[in-house]
């Protein structure tokens, strides 16, 4: 839901569970989430092709904290809803901003898989569509899984419901949750990103290159993909704020990109076996 930290970042201990979700409670009425916005950037043009936003806490006293030191007792709090909801605002809000300005990109927003498990959910993402006037097809929600997901036949009716409505999904960090080819399987996500633990050093690493491999033939052989040679290469640059995401400093310079930590996307036809093929990405060490 946050995305990998980044240098600037306090590490500093926060209270206990209980003390935490009170100061999140507050953090949310006070505005204190921010998002950071990550650029997608394919590797032979350096065109942007989009946005992740990431979540961050601007403590009032221990600074900017990221997301691995809050999101995980949000998950299983009853503050998961209100916390989503912001976090969508935010990156909806600076998505209409962008939109003013002329530039019409993707954005991903991460969310938990336990979402699905909400009634209220997608009639709450619908209305803050509307509200900030931002197309259905330019976000994509990233689902993570950090948590369990109960209800597989409520989530699969949630889905359903969002791609109804034009909103693309895709399985975050596919490989380290609990239940990643239970989701593929269930919820026939167009996109897929591989945990970038099995996708570091492909050159020299045979077992990660193998299952990139396997992998794109299996997504191949489910009817997703057309084939499994239908590479391009793209790269994540550092999350930045949406102002600074505007300028071209916000490009990583190629030679940064080698030596990052690694982030694959298999991207997979939404319309029957129509293909996008699978679209490698590497994320800089942040």
């Amino acid at each position: 839901m946050g995305g990998r930290g980044e240098g600037g970042e306090c590490a500093a201990a926060l209270p206990g569970q209980d003390g935490m979700l009170a100061e999140m409670a507050q953090a949310i009425r006070r505005n204190e989430l921010i998002m950071h916005y990550q650029p997608k950037i394919r590797l032979d043009t350096r065109e942007v092709v989009g946005f992740e936003a990431l979540v961050r806490w601007q403590h009032g006293r221990k600074g900017l904290i990221g997301p691995y030191h809050f999101v995980p007792a949000v998950e299983s709090s009853p503050l998961l809803a209100a916390f989503t909801d912001k976090t969508i605002e935010l990156a909806l809000g600076q998505c209409a901003l962008w939109q003013a300005r002329g530039h019409f990109l993707k954005i991903a927003i991460n969310i938990s898989a336990r979402m699905l498990e909400d009634d209220e959910f997608v009639p709450r993402l619908l209305r803050q569509l509307a509200f900030y006037e931002v197309p259905a097809a330019r976000i994509s929600l990233e689902l993570t899984e950090t948590a369990l997901l109960v209800n597989l036949a409520k989530g699969q009716a949630m889905v359903h419901q969002l791609r109804d409505h034009g909103v693309s999904l895709s399985i975050d960090d596919f490989g380290a949750g609990y239940t990643s080819f239970t989701y593929l399987r269930e919820f026939m996500v167009p996109e897929i990103k591989l945990d970038c633990a099995f996708v570091t050093d492909l050159e020299v690493n045979r077992f990660n290159a193998s299952l990139v491999r396997s992998l794109a033939m299996f997504c191949e052989a489910l009817g997703r993909i057309s084939s499994p040679r239908a590479l391009s290469a793209g790269m994540i640059g550092r999350p930045c704020s949406g102002s600074a995401a505007e300028s071209p400093r916000a490009i990583p310079s190629p030679g940064r990109w080698r030596g990052g930590c690694a982030a694959v996307a298999a991207r997979m036809g939404e319309a029957g076996a129509g293909a996008a093929g699978l679209r490698f990405s590497r994320q800089e060490s942040l």
